[in-house]
């Protein structure tokens, strides 16, 4: 945990408190639980791929801020899937061909015939 906490912009201010919350932990019936979950909710990307400031500094992201991102990206996920795409020069060719084919004659005489 202070390995990481190290490599991250403010690592000094950010370790005084992990040491804090370590000393705090002793009091708790499980302080390793107690400073895992810490750690975790403070430092949620800890297990991705990391991402790095112009500095070259891990970029730290709280539990809270990693759950907002993926709320953005499933509402944006969804905006997408429910905008039907414009149709283009290029799809009315592919729509044309294909009113030509035998299949697509097909189904077009048997649904003028019922």
């Amino acid at each position: 945990m202070k390995q990481f906490i190290q490599q991250c912009r403010d690592s000094k201010e950010r370790l005084e408190i992990f040491d804090r919350v370590y000393a705090l932990s002793k009091a708790q019936r499980s302080p390793y639980h107690y400073m895992k979950m810490w750690f975790l909710d403070n430092y949620a990307n800890y297990s991705e791929k990391p991402e790095f400031d112009e500095k070259g500094f891990v970029i730290v992201k709280t539990k809270a801020q990693m759950e907002e991102e993926k709320r953005e990206a499933t509402k944006a996920d969804a905006t997408l899937e429910n905008t039907v795409p414009e149709t283009n020069e290029d799809d009315s060719a592919v729509n044309e061909v294909a009113a030509g084919s035998p299949k697509v004659n097909a189904i077009e005489s048997a649904t003028k015939a019922a």
